[in-house]
Protein backbone atom coordinates (compact mmCIF):
# COMPACT_ATOMS: atom_id res chain seq x y z
CA UNK A 1 0.00 0.00 0.00
CA UNK A 2 1.70 3.20 -1.09
CA UNK A 3 1.05 6.90 -0.85
CA UNK A 4 3.31 8.80 -3.36
CA UNK A 5 3.86 12.55 -3.76
CA UNK A 6 2.49 13.23 -6.72
CA UNK A 7 5.09 16.31 -7.85
CA UNK A 8 7.55 15.57 -9.97
CA UNK A 9 11.13 16.80 -8.80
CA UNK A 10 14.73 16.76 -10.32
CA UNK A 11 16.06 13.80 -7.85
CA UNK A 12 14.03 11.30 -6.54
CA UNK A 13 10.99 11.31 -4.73
CA UNK A 14 9.78 9.38 -1.54
CA UNK A 15 6.12 8.48 -0.11
CA UNK A 16 5.05 6.34 2.66
CA UNK A 17 4.61 2.49 2.12
CA UNK A 18 2.84 0.01 4.59
CA UNK A 19 4.21 -3.76 3.82
CA UNK A 20 2.51 -7.01 5.66
CA UNK A 21 2.60 -10.88 6.11
CA UNK A 22 -0.20 -11.53 3.56
CA UNK A 23 -1.43 -14.20 6.34
CA UNK A 24 -2.23 -10.97 8.02
CA UNK A 25 -3.93 -9.71 4.84
CA UNK A 26 -7.89 -10.11 6.31
CA UNK A 27 -6.66 -8.33 9.64
CA UNK A 28 -5.45 -5.24 8.32
CA UNK A 29 -7.38 -2.77 6.49
CA UNK A 30 -6.14 0.47 4.54
CA UNK A 31 -8.31 3.41 5.27
CA UNK A 32 -8.39 5.78 2.19
CA UNK A 33 -7.70 9.45 3.36
CA UNK A 34 -7.02 13.30 1.64
CA UNK A 35 -4.29 14.27 3.69
CA UNK A 36 -0.98 13.39 1.74
CA UNK A 37 1.15 13.27 5.39
CA UNK A 38 -0.34 10.00 6.74
CA UNK A 39 -0.90 6.96 5.77
CA UNK A 40 -4.24 5.36 8.11
CA UNK A 41 -4.82 1.59 8.67
CA UNK A 42 -6.78 -0.35 11.22
CA UNK A 43 -5.75 -4.01 13.12
CA UNK A 44 -8.44 -5.91 13.92
CA UNK A 45 -10.16 -5.83 17.51
CA UNK A 46 -9.42 -9.75 17.42
CA UNK A 47 -5.85 -9.48 17.01
CA UNK A 48 -5.00 -7.26 19.97
CA UNK A 49 -7.44 -8.47 22.44
CA UNK A 50 -9.97 -4.58 22.32
CA UNK A 51 -13.19 -3.81 22.28
CA UNK A 52 -12.90 -1.93 19.24
CA UNK A 53 -9.99 -1.73 15.98
CA UNK A 54 -6.89 0.05 16.76
CA UNK A 55 -5.91 2.43 14.14
CA UNK A 56 -2.11 3.55 12.84
CA UNK A 57 -0.88 5.99 11.31
CA UNK A 58 2.34 6.09 9.43
CA UNK A 59 3.63 9.43 9.41
CA UNK A 60 5.80 11.30 6.63
CA UNK A 61 6.54 15.26 7.35
CA UNK A 62 8.96 17.04 4.82
CA UNK A 63 11.88 18.70 6.74
CA UNK A 64 11.23 22.53 6.40
CA UNK A 65 12.99 25.04 4.00
CA UNK A 66 12.28 22.05 0.92
CA UNK A 67 9.85 22.45 -2.15
CA UNK A 68 7.37 20.10 0.04
CA UNK A 69 7.48 22.23 2.95
CA UNK A 70 3.71 22.58 4.13
CA UNK A 71 2.82 24.85 7.46
CA UNK A 72 -0.03 22.97 7.61
CA UNK A 73 0.82 19.45 7.68
CA UNK A 74 0.14 18.61 11.43
CA UNK A 75 -3.38 20.75 11.04
CA UNK A 76 -4.35 18.24 8.32
CA UNK A 77 -3.23 15.04 10.37
CA UNK A 78 -4.64 17.03 13.28
CA UNK A 79 -8.34 16.77 11.57
CA UNK A 80 -7.94 13.42 10.45
CA UNK A 81 -6.79 11.97 13.96
CA UNK A 82 -9.89 13.96 15.32
CA UNK A 83 -12.77 12.15 12.95
CA UNK A 84 -10.93 8.57 14.21
CA UNK A 85 -11.02 9.41 18.00
CA UNK A 86 -14.80 9.88 17.56
CA UNK A 87 -15.02 5.94 16.54
CA UNK A 88 -11.87 4.56 18.66
CA UNK A 89 -9.73 5.41 21.67
CA UNK A 90 -6.68 2.89 20.18
CA UNK A 91 -4.59 5.09 18.18
CA UNK A 92 -0.90 4.86 17.57
CA UNK A 93 1.36 6.97 15.31
CA UNK A 94 4.83 6.98 13.67
CA UNK A 95 7.05 7.85 11.59
CA UNK A 96 9.20 10.77 10.26
CA UNK A 97 8.13 13.76 12.10
CA UNK A 98 11.13 16.08 11.65
CA UNK A 99 10.63 17.27 14.82
CA UNK A 100 13.01 18.35 17.14
CA UNK A 101 11.63 18.38 20.82
CA UNK A 102 14.68 18.12 23.30
CA UNK A 103 12.96 17.58 26.57
CA UNK A 104 9.79 19.13 25.93
CA UNK A 105 6.56 18.07 28.02
CA UNK A 106 4.13 16.65 25.73
CA UNK A 107 1.36 16.76 28.04
CA UNK A 108 -0.51 19.66 30.02
CA UNK A 109 1.70 19.96 33.54
CA UNK A 110 -1.41 21.35 35.14
CA UNK A 111 -1.00 21.87 39.69
CA UNK A 112 -4.13 20.51 41.09
CA UNK A 113 -3.88 23.05 43.73
CA UNK A 114 -3.75 26.04 41.32
CA UNK A 115 -6.35 27.98 40.00
CA UNK A 116 -7.51 25.15 38.01
CA UNK A 117 -8.88 23.36 41.03
CA UNK A 118 -10.95 26.90 42.26
CA UNK A 119 -12.42 27.58 38.89
CA UNK A 120 -13.76 23.96 39.22
CA UNK A 121 -11.55 22.50 36.23
CA UNK A 122 -11.41 19.09 35.91
CA UNK A 123 -7.44 18.80 34.78
CA UNK A 124 -8.35 15.06 33.64
CA UNK A 125 -10.35 16.35 30.28
CA UNK A 126 -6.94 18.31 29.84
CA UNK A 127 -4.26 15.50 29.95
CA UNK A 128 -4.72 11.50 31.34
CA UNK A 129 -0.86 12.00 32.88
CA UNK A 130 -2.31 9.84 35.72
CA UNK A 131 -1.83 6.76 33.27
CA UNK A 132 1.36 6.80 32.78
CA UNK A 133 1.78 6.67 36.60
CA UNK A 134 -0.96 3.76 36.78
CA UNK A 135 1.52 1.70 34.05
CA UNK A 136 5.04 2.56 35.93
CA UNK A 137 5.92 4.75 32.84
CA UNK A 138 8.18 7.75 33.90
CA UNK A 139 5.78 11.37 33.14
CA UNK A 140 9.76 12.79 32.13
CA UNK A 141 11.03 11.28 28.56
CA UNK A 142 14.51 11.42 27.84
CA UNK A 143 16.06 12.31 24.69
CA UNK A 144 19.68 12.59 23.70
CA UNK A 145 19.04 15.27 21.45
CA UNK A 146 18.49 18.98 23.80
CA UNK A 147 17.63 20.51 20.18
CA UNK A 148 13.96 22.18 19.75
CA UNK A 149 12.92 23.57 16.16
CA UNK A 150 9.83 25.04 14.93
CA UNK A 151 8.07 22.13 13.79
CA UNK A 152 9.30 20.15 17.24
CA UNK A 153 7.08 23.26 19.07
CA UNK A 154 4.52 21.98 16.84
CA UNK A 155 4.60 18.88 17.27
CA UNK A 156 4.63 19.10 21.13
CA UNK A 157 1.65 21.47 20.55
CA UNK A 158 -0.31 18.30 18.03
CA UNK A 159 0.76 15.72 21.54
CA UNK A 160 -0.93 17.89 24.07
CA UNK A 161 -4.14 18.80 22.29
CA UNK A 162 -4.55 15.01 21.31
CA UNK A 163 -3.41 13.72 24.42
CA UNK A 164 -0.90 11.58 22.46
CA UNK A 165 2.52 10.40 24.31
CA UNK A 166 6.03 10.21 23.03
CA UNK A 167 6.98 6.79 23.57
CA UNK A 168 10.67 8.00 22.75
CA UNK A 169 12.83 7.93 25.69
CA UNK A 170 10.21 6.39 28.22
CA UNK A 171 9.90 2.68 27.58
CA UNK A 172 12.43 0.24 29.16
CA UNK A 173 14.47 -0.08 25.78
CA UNK A 174 14.45 3.41 24.73
CA UNK A 175 14.83 5.27 28.11
CA UNK A 176 17.79 7.12 27.25
CA UNK A 177 15.95 9.08 23.91
CA UNK A 178 18.51 6.84 21.71
CA UNK A 179 19.42 9.08 18.15
CA UNK A 180 17.34 8.01 15.02
CA UNK A 181 18.64 10.41 12.54
CA UNK A 182 22.30 10.72 11.76
CA UNK A 183 23.20 9.28 15.25
CA UNK A 184 23.13 12.68 16.41
CA UNK A 185 18.86 13.98 16.38
CA UNK A 186 15.65 12.72 17.48
CA UNK A 187 13.30 12.91 14.29
CA UNK A 188 11.33 9.89 14.27
CA UNK A 189 8.82 9.32 17.17
CA UNK A 190 6.18 6.59 17.64
CA UNK A 191 2.77 8.09 19.70
CA UNK A 192 0.17 6.24 21.34
CA UNK A 193 -3.17 7.53 22.72
CA UNK A 194 -4.08 7.14 26.31
CA UNK A 195 -6.20 3.83 25.59
CA UNK A 196 -3.71 2.39 24.00
CA UNK A 197 -0.83 2.46 26.14
CA UNK A 198 -1.82 -0.82 28.09
CA UNK A 199 -1.06 -2.77 24.37
CA UNK A 200 2.27 -1.27 24.32
CA UNK A 201 5.20 -3.90 24.83
CA UNK A 202 8.76 -1.94 23.86
CA UNK A 203 9.79 0.56 21.52
CA UNK A 204 13.56 0.13 20.10
CA UNK A 205 15.69 2.13 17.91
CA UNK A 206 17.44 -0.16 15.69
CA UNK A 207 20.62 -0.31 13.91
CA UNK A 208 21.46 2.05 11.04
CA UNK A 209 21.29 0.32 7.50
CA UNK A 210 21.47 1.83 4.72
CA UNK A 211 19.28 -0.50 2.80
CA UNK A 212 16.41 0.88 4.67
CA UNK A 213 16.83 4.74 4.58
CA UNK A 214 19.85 7.29 3.73
CA UNK A 215 20.28 8.56 6.99
CA UNK A 216 17.29 7.04 9.55
CA UNK A 217 17.23 4.52 11.90
CA UNK A 218 14.31 2.00 12.10
CA UNK A 219 11.68 1.89 14.84
CA UNK A 220 10.58 -1.43 16.47
CA UNK A 221 7.24 -1.16 18.07
CA UNK A 222 6.38 -4.43 19.79
CA UNK A 223 2.78 -4.58 21.07
CA UNK A 224 0.88 -7.46 23.35
CA UNK A 225 -2.06 -9.44 20.79
CA UNK A 226 -4.88 -11.81 21.45
CA UNK A 227 -2.78 -15.36 22.62
CA UNK A 228 -5.90 -17.34 20.73
CA UNK A 229 -5.21 -15.05 17.09
CA UNK A 230 -2.08 -15.19 17.47
CA UNK A 231 -2.23 -19.82 17.93
CA UNK A 232 -4.46 -19.30 14.74
CA UNK A 233 -2.17 -17.73 13.08
CA UNK A 234 0.74 -19.28 13.48
CA UNK A 235 -1.31 -22.48 12.64
CA UNK A 236 -2.26 -20.92 9.46
CA UNK A 237 1.55 -20.31 8.46
CA UNK A 238 2.96 -23.63 9.24
CA UNK A 239 0.25 -25.88 8.73
CA UNK A 240 -1.81 -24.81 5.68
CA UNK A 241 1.49 -24.64 3.73
CA UNK A 242 2.26 -22.45 0.62
CA UNK A 243 1.36 -24.02 -3.48
CA UNK A 244 5.03 -24.71 -4.79
CA UNK A 245 5.73 -25.98 -8.31
CA UNK A 246 7.45 -29.02 -8.11
CA UNK A 247 11.02 -30.10 -9.17
CA UNK A 248 12.06 -29.66 -12.63
CA UNK A 249 12.34 -33.29 -14.65
CA UNK A 250 14.27 -32.97 -17.74
CA UNK A 251 12.07 -35.61 -19.61
CA UNK A 252 9.23 -33.10 -19.83
CA UNK A 253 11.04 -30.25 -21.48
CA UNK A 254 9.41 -30.24 -24.63
CA UNK A 255 5.91 -30.82 -22.67
CA UNK A 256 6.76 -27.70 -21.15
CA UNK A 257 8.07 -25.61 -23.54
CA UNK A 258 3.98 -26.63 -25.44
CA UNK A 259 2.48 -25.55 -22.34
CA UNK A 260 3.79 -21.76 -22.48
CA UNK A 261 1.42 -19.32 -23.41
CA UNK A 262 2.29 -18.02 -26.90
CA UNK A 263 -0.41 -15.36 -26.92
CA UNK A 264 1.19 -13.91 -24.01
CA UNK A 265 4.73 -14.36 -25.03
CA UNK A 266 3.56 -12.24 -28.60
CA UNK A 267 1.98 -9.50 -26.27
CA UNK A 268 5.39 -9.11 -24.63
CA UNK A 269 7.53 -9.03 -27.47
CA UNK A 270 5.39 -6.68 -29.35
CA UNK A 271 5.62 -4.45 -26.27
CA UNK A 272 9.38 -4.86 -25.86
CA UNK A 273 9.63 -3.88 -29.89
CA UNK A 274 7.83 -0.30 -28.81
CA UNK A 275 9.76 0.11 -25.79
CA UNK A 276 12.79 -0.37 -28.24
CA UNK A 277 11.52 2.52 -30.60
CA UNK A 278 10.57 4.94 -27.69
CA UNK A 279 13.66 4.43 -25.03
CA UNK A 280 13.45 7.89 -23.83
CA UNK A 281 9.58 7.60 -23.04
CA UNK A 282 10.00 3.79 -21.36
CA UNK A 283 9.70 3.80 -17.30
CA UNK A 284 10.63 1.73 -14.54
CA UNK A 285 7.20 1.10 -13.92
CA UNK A 286 6.79 -0.64 -17.48
CA UNK A 287 10.24 -2.28 -17.45
CA UNK A 288 8.84 -3.81 -14.11
CA UNK A 289 5.46 -4.91 -15.89
CA UNK A 290 7.15 -7.00 -18.49
CA UNK A 291 9.51 -8.61 -15.57
CA UNK A 292 6.01 -9.68 -14.05
CA UNK A 293 4.51 -11.13 -17.10
CA UNK A 294 7.26 -13.56 -18.01
CA UNK A 295 7.91 -14.17 -14.67
CA UNK A 296 4.01 -15.03 -14.47
CA UNK A 297 4.32 -16.99 -17.59
CA UNK A 298 7.06 -19.27 -17.07
CA UNK A 299 5.43 -19.94 -14.08
CA UNK A 300 1.85 -21.26 -15.05
CA UNK A 301 3.58 -23.48 -18.01
CA UNK A 302 5.60 -25.30 -14.86
CA UNK A 303 2.70 -25.57 -12.73
CA UNK A 304 0.98 -27.31 -15.71
CA UNK A 305 3.66 -28.87 -16.96
CA UNK A 306 5.25 -30.76 -13.18
CA UNK A 307 2.38 -30.02 -10.71
CA UNK A 308 2.25 -28.24 -7.84
CA UNK A 309 2.32 -29.55 -3.77
CA UNK A 310 1.57 -27.50 -0.56
CA UNK A 311 5.02 -27.34 1.63
CA UNK A 312 4.35 -27.65 5.64
CA UNK A 313 7.14 -26.76 7.68
CA UNK A 314 7.14 -30.27 10.27
CA UNK A 315 8.37 -28.26 12.66
CA UNK A 316 4.79 -27.13 14.09
CA UNK A 317 2.45 -29.38 14.94
CA UNK A 318 -1.69 -28.90 14.76
CA UNK A 319 -2.68 -31.57 17.20
CA UNK A 320 -6.52 -31.78 17.46
CA UNK A 321 -6.27 -33.49 20.32
CA UNK A 322 -4.92 -30.28 22.32
CA UNK A 323 -7.76 -31.02 24.98
CA UNK A 324 -7.51 -35.07 25.45
CA UNK A 325 -6.68 -34.77 28.93
CA UNK A 326 -9.42 -34.97 31.11
CA UNK A 327 -8.17 -31.94 33.55
CA UNK A 328 -7.41 -29.73 30.36
CA UNK A 329 -10.57 -28.03 28.79
CA UNK A 330 -10.52 -24.55 26.81
CA UNK A 331 -11.82 -22.58 30.12
CA UNK A 332 -8.05 -23.94 31.49
CA UNK A 333 -6.52 -23.11 28.50
CA UNK A 334 -8.14 -19.39 28.58
CA UNK A 335 -7.34 -18.76 31.89
CA UNK A 336 -3.52 -20.04 30.83
CA UNK A 337 -3.47 -17.45 28.68
CA UNK A 338 -4.43 -14.74 30.76
CA UNK A 339 -2.07 -15.80 33.66
CA UNK A 340 0.69 -15.86 31.25
CA UNK A 341 -0.48 -11.90 29.65
CA UNK A 342 -0.86 -10.29 33.03
CA UNK A 343 2.78 -12.06 34.21
CA UNK A 344 3.99 -9.94 31.43
CA UNK A 345 2.45 -6.78 32.26
CA UNK A 346 3.18 -7.15 35.75
CA UNK A 347 6.86 -7.99 34.92
CA UNK A 348 7.08 -5.00 32.75
CA UNK A 349 5.55 -2.37 34.89
CA UNK A 350 5.37 -3.34 38.19
CA UNK A 351 2.49 -1.47 40.08
CA UNK A 352 0.05 -2.71 42.07
CA UNK A 353 -2.85 -3.10 39.80
CA UNK A 354 -1.03 -5.33 37.28
CA UNK A 355 -0.12 -7.57 40.35
CA UNK A 356 -3.80 -7.97 42.01
CA UNK A 357 -4.97 -8.86 37.97
CA UNK A 358 -1.99 -11.46 37.96
CA UNK A 359 -3.01 -12.98 41.80
CA UNK A 360 -6.83 -13.07 40.39
CA UNK A 361 -5.26 -14.39 36.95
CA UNK A 362 -3.27 -17.07 39.06
CA UNK A 363 -6.60 -18.08 41.15
CA UNK A 364 -8.69 -18.58 37.83
CA UNK A 365 -6.48 -21.02 36.46
CA UNK A 366 -7.26 -23.45 39.96
CA UNK A 367 -10.55 -22.91 39.72
CA UNK A 368 -10.93 -23.27 35.76
CA UNK A 369 -9.27 -26.79 35.61
CA UNK A 370 -11.93 -29.53 35.47
CA UNK A 371 -12.14 -33.14 37.25
CA UNK A 372 -8.70 -31.70 39.36
CA UNK A 373 -9.45 -34.73 41.57
CA UNK A 374 -8.45 -36.91 38.63
CA UNK A 375 -4.35 -35.56 39.31
CA UNK A 376 -5.19 -36.08 43.01
CA UNK A 377 -5.66 -39.47 42.45
CA UNK A 378 -3.34 -40.53 40.09
CA UNK A 379 -1.11 -38.66 42.54
CA UNK A 380 -2.29 -40.99 45.30
CA UNK A 381 -1.97 -44.17 43.31
CA UNK A 382 1.46 -43.51 42.15
CA UNK A 383 2.08 -43.17 45.65
CA UNK A 384 0.62 -46.27 47.14
CA UNK A 385 2.37 -48.35 44.53
CA UNK A 386 5.63 -46.65 45.41
CA UNK A 387 6.79 -49.90 47.43
CA UNK A 388 5.63 -52.96 44.95
CA UNK A 389 6.06 -51.45 41.54
CA UNK A 390 9.49 -50.48 39.46
CA UNK A 391 10.11 -46.58 39.51
CA UNK A 392 10.21 -46.11 35.73
CA UNK A 393 6.39 -48.21 35.77
CA UNK A 394 5.34 -45.48 37.50
CA UNK A 395 6.42 -42.87 35.09
CA UNK A 396 5.08 -44.64 32.57
CA UNK A 397 1.56 -44.93 34.31
CA UNK A 398 1.90 -40.89 35.39
CA UNK A 399 2.32 -39.86 32.14
CA UNK A 400 -0.37 -42.40 30.13
CA UNK A 401 -3.29 -41.53 33.28
CA UNK A 402 -2.62 -37.47 33.28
Amino acid sequence: MLKNRKKLANHKSGGIALGFKKYLDKYIKYIQSDCQFVLWFSIDKKVLDLPKDAIFGIIYIPPINTSYTSEDAFTEIEFELQNFCSKTNYITMLGDFNSRTGNLSDFYNIDKDSSFENNFTDYNELSDVDVLDELGIPRLRNSIDTVVNGYGRKFIDFCKNNRMFILNGRLEENKTGSPTSRNSSVIDYALSSTHFLYNICKLEVLNFCKLFSDVHSPLSLQLYTNNEINDKLLTEIFCCGDERVNKWENEKCNEYKNNIDRNKVDDICNRLSAYVNDVNNVTKYDMNNIVTDICDTLTESAKATFGTSTFNKTMFKCSKNQFSKDWYNKDCKKAQREFRKSKRLYKHYGSNIFKERLRQRAQSILSGVNNFEIYVEVYSAARSMLIDVPVYFIFIFIREAS
